[in-house]
């Protein structure tokens, strides 16, 4: 008889046979997770980082215009909150 036939009676063996298996599950759970992080959240990150271009670029416009171009701005602005409604 092998001695290693005996080992699964063990308590060490056993508890060894779990933190194995444990441990390769939660090694797929992490690729998959990476996988998630790598794609889905890489270019949610670079759609958020061209919004931010865009306003900040909006802002240091509005902040060389001069008072008349302020004001036909917002007029714009309201113009369009206006027809936005009457569309929905």
């Amino acid at each position: 008889m092998n001695r290693r036939d005996t080992w699964p009676g063990y308590s060490t063996y056993t508890i060894w046979q779990t933190l194995l298996g444990t441990t390769r599950k939660m090694g797929k759970d992490h690729g998959v997770l990476g996988d998630l992080y790598n794609t889905q959240m890489s270019s949610r990150l670079l759609e958020l980082s061209e919004d931010v271009q865009r306003v900040y670029k909006k802002v240091c416009c509005l902040s060389t215009a001069s008072p008349d171009q302020l004001k036909m701005m917002s007029v714009n602005i309201s113009c369009h909150k206006k027809v936005d409604k009457t569309i929905s």
